[in-house]
Protein backbone atom coordinates (compact mmCIF):
# COMPACT_ATOMS: atom_id res chain seq x y z
CA UNK A 1 0.00 0.00 0.00
CA UNK A 2 1.53 3.88 -0.91
CA UNK A 3 -0.25 6.27 1.68
CA UNK A 4 -0.09 9.00 -1.04
CA UNK A 5 -1.56 12.54 -1.24
CA UNK A 6 -1.46 13.00 2.13
CA UNK A 7 -2.75 16.26 3.22
CA UNK A 8 -3.37 17.94 6.75
CA UNK A 9 -5.57 21.11 6.69
CA UNK A 10 -5.48 21.64 10.43
CA UNK A 11 -3.78 20.62 13.11
CA UNK A 12 -5.53 18.72 16.07
CA UNK A 13 -4.85 18.85 19.77
CA UNK A 14 -5.83 17.11 22.57
CA UNK A 15 -8.57 18.87 24.87
CA UNK A 16 -7.72 19.66 28.40
CA UNK A 17 -10.88 18.39 29.61
CA UNK A 18 -10.68 14.78 29.42
CA UNK A 19 -13.88 14.16 30.90
CA UNK A 20 -15.76 14.19 28.01
CA UNK A 21 -14.73 12.21 24.50
CA UNK A 22 -12.73 13.95 21.47
CA UNK A 23 -14.25 11.84 18.85
CA UNK A 24 -13.33 11.89 15.18
CA UNK A 25 -14.99 10.58 12.18
CA UNK A 26 -13.11 8.57 9.46
CA UNK A 27 -14.90 8.11 5.74
CA UNK A 28 -12.91 5.50 3.15
CA UNK A 29 -14.34 5.78 -0.06
CA UNK A 30 -12.98 2.76 -1.90
CA UNK A 31 -12.25 1.80 -5.97
CA UNK A 32 -11.16 -1.17 -7.06
CA UNK A 33 -12.34 -0.97 -10.95
CA UNK A 34 -10.56 2.12 -12.41
CA UNK A 35 -8.21 3.84 -9.76
CA UNK A 36 -7.64 0.76 -7.44
CA UNK A 37 -7.36 3.44 -4.54
CA UNK A 38 -9.19 4.38 -1.30
CA UNK A 39 -9.73 7.46 -0.75
CA UNK A 40 -9.77 8.44 3.31
CA UNK A 41 -10.75 12.08 5.13
CA UNK A 42 -10.97 12.52 8.41
CA UNK A 43 -13.19 15.01 10.39
CA UNK A 44 -13.92 16.82 13.30
CA UNK A 45 -17.45 15.34 15.04
CA UNK A 46 -18.68 18.55 16.70
CA UNK A 47 -21.28 19.55 19.40
CA UNK A 48 -25.18 17.07 18.63
CA UNK A 49 -23.06 14.08 17.68
CA UNK A 50 -22.83 15.57 14.27
CA UNK A 51 -19.42 15.73 11.89
CA UNK A 52 -17.71 18.75 10.81
CA UNK A 53 -18.34 20.17 7.02
CA UNK A 54 -14.68 20.20 6.30
CA UNK A 55 -12.02 17.63 6.97
CA UNK A 56 -9.07 18.44 8.28
CA UNK A 57 -7.00 15.52 6.55
CA UNK A 58 -7.14 13.32 3.72
CA UNK A 59 -5.29 10.66 2.13
CA UNK A 60 -5.32 8.58 -1.26
CA UNK A 61 -4.09 4.53 -0.39
CA UNK A 62 -3.21 3.44 -3.56
CA UNK A 63 -2.35 -0.62 -4.28
CA UNK A 64 0.88 -0.90 -5.77
CA UNK A 65 2.78 -3.19 -6.37
CA UNK A 66 6.22 -3.57 -4.11
CA UNK A 67 8.76 -5.16 -6.34
CA UNK A 68 8.11 -1.85 -8.40
CA UNK A 69 9.15 0.11 -5.33
CA UNK A 70 12.60 -1.71 -4.78
CA UNK A 71 13.70 -1.94 -8.55
CA UNK A 72 12.93 2.24 -8.37
CA UNK A 73 15.28 2.45 -5.03
CA UNK A 74 18.15 0.35 -6.06
CA UNK A 75 18.74 2.41 -9.05
CA UNK A 76 19.40 5.32 -6.26
CA UNK A 77 20.52 3.13 -3.48
CA UNK A 78 24.77 3.72 -4.51
CA UNK A 79 23.77 7.48 -4.43
CA UNK A 80 22.55 7.40 -0.99
CA UNK A 81 25.20 5.44 0.51
CA UNK A 82 27.76 8.24 -1.31
CA UNK A 83 26.20 11.00 0.55
CA UNK A 84 25.84 9.14 4.09
CA UNK A 85 29.41 8.38 4.07
CA UNK A 86 30.26 11.97 3.08
CA UNK A 87 28.60 13.04 5.92
CA UNK A 88 30.23 10.55 7.99
CA UNK A 89 33.25 11.56 7.00
CA UNK A 90 32.49 15.39 7.56
CA UNK A 91 31.32 14.50 11.08
CA UNK A 92 35.18 13.06 11.64
CA UNK A 93 36.35 15.81 10.39
CA UNK A 94 34.30 18.28 12.55
CA UNK A 95 32.37 19.83 9.57
CA UNK A 96 29.16 18.18 10.15
CA UNK A 97 27.57 17.38 13.74
CA UNK A 98 27.47 13.97 14.85
CA UNK A 99 24.36 14.26 17.73
CA UNK A 100 23.88 11.38 20.43
CA UNK A 101 20.27 10.64 21.33
CA UNK A 102 19.64 12.82 24.12
CA UNK A 103 21.65 16.12 22.22
CA UNK A 104 18.91 15.44 19.14
CA UNK A 105 15.77 14.90 21.05
CA UNK A 106 16.66 17.91 23.24
CA UNK A 107 16.75 19.81 20.03
CA UNK A 108 13.71 18.47 19.05
CA UNK A 109 12.16 20.61 21.64
CA UNK A 110 12.34 23.36 20.17
CA UNK A 111 8.55 22.26 18.78
CA UNK A 112 8.02 18.89 19.93
CA UNK A 113 9.41 16.77 23.37
CA UNK A 114 8.43 12.87 22.46
CA UNK A 115 7.98 10.08 24.86
CA UNK A 116 10.32 7.84 24.90
CA UNK A 117 8.37 5.36 23.11
CA UNK A 118 9.26 7.72 20.08
CA UNK A 119 12.52 8.57 20.61
CA UNK A 120 13.87 5.35 18.29
CA UNK A 121 16.96 7.79 16.99
CA UNK A 122 19.92 6.42 18.42
CA UNK A 123 22.35 9.12 16.47
CA UNK A 124 21.93 11.66 13.86
CA UNK A 125 24.92 13.21 11.68
CA UNK A 126 23.39 16.41 10.43
CA UNK A 127 24.73 19.42 8.33
CA UNK A 128 22.92 22.29 7.39
CA UNK A 129 19.73 20.45 5.80
CA UNK A 130 20.80 16.91 5.30
CA UNK A 131 21.69 14.39 7.58
CA UNK A 132 21.66 10.48 8.53
CA UNK A 133 20.45 8.58 11.46
CA UNK A 134 20.92 5.08 13.03
CA UNK A 135 17.38 4.19 14.46
CA UNK A 136 16.26 1.06 16.50
CA UNK A 137 12.45 0.66 17.40
CA UNK A 138 11.16 -0.21 20.81
CA UNK A 139 10.21 -3.61 21.16
CA UNK A 140 7.16 -2.80 22.49
CA UNK A 141 4.09 -2.06 20.09
CA UNK A 142 1.52 -0.35 22.86
CA UNK A 143 -1.20 -1.25 21.87
CA UNK A 144 -2.97 -3.63 18.57
CA UNK A 145 -1.62 -1.90 15.65
CA UNK A 146 -0.40 -3.04 12.24
CA UNK A 147 2.07 -0.90 12.10
CA UNK A 148 2.42 1.28 15.63
CA UNK A 149 2.30 4.93 14.95
CA UNK A 150 5.73 5.32 17.45
CA UNK A 151 8.13 2.99 15.05
CA UNK A 152 6.77 5.06 11.63
CA UNK A 153 7.35 8.47 13.76
CA UNK A 154 10.83 7.12 14.84
CA UNK A 155 12.25 6.10 11.07
CA UNK A 156 10.58 9.04 9.29
CA UNK A 157 10.72 12.39 11.62
CA UNK A 158 14.44 12.46 10.74
CA UNK A 159 12.69 15.50 8.13
CA UNK A 160 11.09 17.38 10.90
CA UNK A 161 14.40 17.28 13.07
CA UNK A 162 16.41 18.74 10.79
CA UNK A 163 13.87 21.99 9.94
CA UNK A 164 14.02 22.08 13.67
CA UNK A 165 16.81 21.39 15.08
CA UNK A 166 19.58 22.55 12.62
CA UNK A 167 21.77 25.62 12.50
CA UNK A 168 21.06 25.91 8.93
CA UNK A 169 17.05 26.83 10.38
CA UNK A 170 16.03 30.26 11.88
CA UNK A 171 14.65 28.24 14.80
CA UNK A 172 14.75 31.12 17.21
CA UNK A 173 12.02 32.98 15.13
CA UNK A 174 10.42 29.69 13.13
CA UNK A 175 9.10 26.64 13.59
CA UNK A 176 8.21 23.88 11.04
CA UNK A 177 5.37 21.26 10.53
CA UNK A 178 4.40 19.68 8.08
CA UNK A 179 1.08 19.59 5.78
CA UNK A 180 1.59 16.03 4.40
CA UNK A 181 3.96 14.00 1.79
CA UNK A 182 3.57 12.86 -1.59
CA UNK A 183 3.82 8.76 -0.81
CA UNK A 184 4.60 6.78 1.85
CA UNK A 185 5.62 3.14 0.88
CA UNK A 186 7.45 0.49 3.50
CA UNK A 187 8.11 -2.63 1.12
CA UNK A 188 9.19 -4.80 4.66
CA UNK A 189 6.90 -4.44 7.85
CA UNK A 190 8.97 -2.87 10.68
CA UNK A 191 10.22 -5.22 13.45
CA UNK A 192 10.34 -4.22 17.05
CA UNK A 193 14.28 -4.14 18.27
CA UNK A 194 15.52 -4.16 14.59
CA UNK A 195 18.12 -1.44 13.60
CA UNK A 196 17.30 1.10 10.74
CA UNK A 197 19.25 3.99 9.10
CA UNK A 198 17.28 6.68 7.33
CA UNK A 199 18.40 9.73 5.07
CA UNK A 200 17.16 13.07 4.25
CA UNK A 201 18.02 16.28 2.58
CA UNK A 202 15.51 18.94 1.96
CA UNK A 203 14.85 21.18 -0.26
CA UNK A 204 13.02 24.85 -0.61
CA UNK A 205 10.09 24.46 -2.72
CA UNK A 206 10.42 26.68 -5.56
CA UNK A 207 6.51 27.18 -6.19
CA UNK A 208 6.03 27.47 -2.62
CA UNK A 209 6.75 30.31 -0.40
CA UNK A 210 8.76 29.18 3.29
CA UNK A 211 8.19 25.91 1.94
CA UNK A 212 10.65 23.25 2.29
CA UNK A 213 10.46 19.12 1.12
CA UNK A 214 12.49 16.32 0.75
CA UNK A 215 12.36 12.37 0.40
CA UNK A 216 13.30 10.11 3.45
CA UNK A 217 14.85 6.64 2.66
CA UNK A 218 14.68 3.58 4.93
CA UNK A 219 17.86 1.18 4.64
CA UNK A 220 17.88 -2.26 6.47
CA UNK A 221 20.81 -4.52 6.69
CA UNK A 222 21.77 -1.82 3.58
CA UNK A 223 18.85 -2.15 1.30
CA UNK A 224 16.25 0.54 0.66
CA UNK A 225 13.22 -0.84 2.49
CA UNK A 226 11.19 2.32 2.78
CA UNK A 227 10.40 6.00 1.48
CA UNK A 228 8.29 8.64 2.22
CA UNK A 229 8.46 11.10 -0.86
CA UNK A 230 8.21 14.68 -0.49
CA UNK A 231 7.42 15.15 2.63
CA UNK A 232 6.75 18.96 3.16
CA UNK A 233 7.55 21.53 5.82
CA UNK A 234 6.06 25.06 6.36
CA UNK A 235 7.89 27.30 7.76
CA UNK A 236 5.38 29.18 10.53
CA UNK A 237 6.40 32.38 12.63
CA UNK A 238 6.75 31.13 16.93
CA UNK A 239 4.42 34.11 17.65
CA UNK A 240 1.64 31.94 16.05
CA UNK A 241 2.57 28.91 18.60
CA UNK A 242 0.00 29.29 20.88
CA UNK A 243 -2.64 29.68 18.71
CA UNK A 244 -1.23 27.23 16.00
CA UNK A 245 -1.76 24.45 19.17
CA UNK A 246 -4.26 25.60 20.88
CA UNK A 247 -6.34 23.14 22.39
CA UNK A 248 -10.17 23.37 21.27
CA UNK A 249 -11.73 23.39 24.15
CA UNK A 250 -9.68 27.16 25.29
CA UNK A 251 -10.94 30.24 24.59
CA UNK A 252 -8.82 32.15 22.32
CA UNK A 253 -8.83 35.51 22.78
CA UNK A 254 -9.70 37.99 20.17
CA UNK A 255 -6.06 39.85 20.03
CA UNK A 256 -2.50 38.53 20.70
CA UNK A 257 -1.53 42.30 20.39
CA UNK A 258 -2.94 43.25 23.46
CA UNK A 259 -0.42 42.66 25.25
CA UNK A 260 1.44 44.90 23.54
CA UNK A 261 1.52 48.07 24.99
CA UNK A 262 1.28 50.50 21.92
CA UNK A 263 3.93 53.09 20.32
CA UNK A 264 3.46 56.38 22.15
CA UNK A 265 1.87 59.03 18.89
CA UNK A 266 0.28 61.94 19.22
CA UNK A 267 -3.48 62.96 21.03
CA UNK A 268 -6.08 62.78 18.11
CA UNK A 269 -8.88 64.92 18.56
CA UNK A 270 -12.47 63.48 18.59
CA UNK A 271 -14.46 64.20 14.98
CA UNK A 272 -16.70 66.85 15.46
CA UNK A 273 -19.63 64.76 13.67
CA UNK A 274 -19.75 61.01 15.25
CA UNK A 275 -19.27 58.75 12.14
CA UNK A 276 -22.11 56.56 11.87
CA UNK A 277 -21.67 52.31 12.62
CA UNK A 278 -20.58 50.34 9.48
CA UNK A 279 -23.42 47.51 10.16
CA UNK A 280 -22.17 44.89 7.37
CA UNK A 281 -18.00 45.60 7.89
CA UNK A 282 -16.26 42.91 9.52
CA UNK A 283 -15.71 43.36 13.53
CA UNK A 284 -12.24 45.18 13.35
CA UNK A 285 -10.50 47.92 15.23
CA UNK A 286 -7.22 49.77 14.21
CA UNK A 287 -4.60 50.01 17.20
CA UNK A 288 -3.50 53.61 17.49
CA UNK A 289 -0.46 54.31 14.97
CA UNK A 290 1.21 57.54 13.88
CA UNK A 291 -0.65 60.65 14.34
CA UNK A 292 -2.41 61.34 10.71
CA UNK A 293 -1.75 64.30 8.47
CA UNK A 294 -4.47 65.55 8.06
CA UNK A 295 -5.36 65.40 12.10
CA UNK A 296 -5.51 69.10 13.98
CA UNK A 297 -5.46 70.18 17.38
CA UNK A 298 -7.12 72.59 19.93
CA UNK A 299 -4.04 74.68 19.63
CA UNK A 300 -2.53 74.33 15.81
CA UNK A 301 -4.04 74.25 13.13
CA UNK A 302 -2.42 72.86 9.43
CA UNK A 303 -3.46 76.06 6.39
CA UNK A 304 -6.50 74.59 3.66
CA UNK A 305 -9.67 73.02 3.67
CA UNK A 306 -11.73 71.58 6.34
CA UNK A 307 -12.03 67.88 6.21
CA UNK A 308 -15.61 66.73 5.22
CA UNK A 309 -17.36 66.37 8.84
CA UNK A 310 -18.62 62.92 7.45
CA UNK A 311 -15.26 61.57 6.75
CA UNK A 312 -12.59 60.10 9.65
CA UNK A 313 -9.28 61.98 9.36
CA UNK A 314 -7.77 58.39 9.62
CA UNK A 315 -9.53 58.19 5.75
CA UNK A 316 -6.66 59.79 4.44
CA UNK A 317 -4.05 57.51 5.42
CA UNK A 318 -5.78 54.83 3.67
CA UNK A 319 -2.82 54.47 0.56
CA UNK A 320 -0.22 54.49 3.43
CA UNK A 321 -2.28 52.08 5.06
CA UNK A 322 -2.02 49.98 2.02
CA UNK A 323 0.76 50.19 0.90
CA UNK A 324 2.26 48.68 4.03
CA UNK A 325 0.12 45.56 3.91
CA UNK A 326 1.04 44.90 0.31
CA UNK A 327 4.46 45.11 1.07
CA UNK A 328 3.82 43.09 4.42
CA UNK A 329 2.09 40.30 2.28
CA UNK A 330 4.99 40.14 -0.85
CA UNK A 331 7.28 39.56 2.36
CA UNK A 332 5.67 36.80 3.85
CA UNK A 333 4.98 35.27 0.31
CA UNK A 334 8.10 35.72 -0.80
CA UNK A 335 6.04 37.41 -3.94
CA UNK A 336 7.57 40.44 -5.94
CA UNK A 337 5.03 43.43 -5.05
CA UNK A 338 3.93 43.63 -9.30
CA UNK A 339 2.41 40.51 -8.71
CA UNK A 340 -0.17 41.59 -6.55
CA UNK A 341 -2.18 43.60 -9.30
CA UNK A 342 -5.90 43.71 -8.15
CA UNK A 343 -7.25 40.97 -9.98
CA UNK A 344 -5.05 38.27 -8.48
CA UNK A 345 -6.66 35.96 -5.74
CA UNK A 346 -4.82 34.93 -2.76
CA UNK A 347 -4.99 30.86 -4.02
CA UNK A 348 -3.42 32.13 -6.63
CA UNK A 349 -0.69 33.38 -4.63
CA UNK A 350 -0.38 30.48 -2.58
CA UNK A 351 -1.81 31.81 0.45
CA UNK A 352 -3.80 29.29 2.68
CA UNK A 353 -5.56 28.66 5.51
CA UNK A 354 -2.09 28.70 7.52
CA UNK A 355 -0.24 31.55 5.67
CA UNK A 356 -3.94 33.29 6.14
CA UNK A 357 -2.83 32.80 9.94
CA UNK A 358 0.40 34.04 9.59
CA UNK A 359 -0.79 36.79 7.79
CA UNK A 360 -3.54 38.49 9.74
CA UNK A 361 -1.20 38.08 13.10
CA UNK A 362 1.31 40.06 11.37
CA UNK A 363 -1.25 43.03 10.16
CA UNK A 364 -1.89 42.93 14.28
CA UNK A 365 1.48 42.58 15.21
CA UNK A 366 3.68 44.57 12.67
CA UNK A 367 1.09 47.45 11.54
CA UNK A 368 -1.60 47.59 14.84
CA UNK A 369 -4.16 46.38 11.96
CA UNK A 370 -6.73 44.63 14.26
CA UNK A 371 -8.37 42.19 11.58
CA UNK A 372 -10.11 38.61 11.74
CA UNK A 373 -8.28 35.73 10.85
CA UNK A 374 -11.00 35.14 7.92
CA UNK A 375 -10.30 38.30 6.54
CA UNK A 376 -8.74 36.78 3.18
CA UNK A 377 -11.87 34.53 3.15
CA UNK A 378 -13.85 37.84 3.01
CA UNK A 379 -11.47 39.42 0.75
CA UNK A 380 -10.75 37.20 -1.66
CA UNK A 381 -8.42 38.79 -3.93
CA UNK A 382 -5.75 41.63 -3.62
CA UNK A 383 -8.47 44.22 -5.29
CA UNK A 384 -11.13 43.28 -2.13
CA UNK A 385 -8.86 43.71 0.29
CA UNK A 386 -7.62 46.91 -0.73
CA UNK A 387 -10.98 47.86 -1.17
CA UNK A 388 -11.73 47.10 2.65
CA UNK A 389 -8.76 48.19 3.91
CA UNK A 390 -9.57 51.94 2.03
CA UNK A 391 -13.29 51.31 3.78
CA UNK A 392 -12.48 50.13 7.36
CA UNK A 393 -9.08 51.37 7.77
Amino acid sequence: MNVSSMEVLHAQVAQIDTSSAQLLQVEASIDLLTEQATTIRWYNVVKGGMRSEKWFASATVRYEDSAAWQTEWGRVTHLLESRIEALTRMASEGTANKLSKNMAYTLFKNVVDYTDKYRGMQSVVLHEHEACADITLVPERHGTWHTPPHWIDSIFHLAGFIMNGSDASNTKDFFYVTPGWNSYRMARPFKPSASYRSYVRMFPVPEGANMYAGDVYVFQDNVVVGMMGQIKFRRVPRLLMNQFFSPPDVTKTSSPTAKIAPKPVAPTPTPAVPVSRQTSAPVVQKQPTEAPAASVSDEKKIPGPEPEATKPAAATEGNSVIDDCMRLIACETGLDLEVLTDDTSFVELGVDSLMSLVLSEKFRSDLQLEVKSSLFIECPSIGDLKGWLEKYC
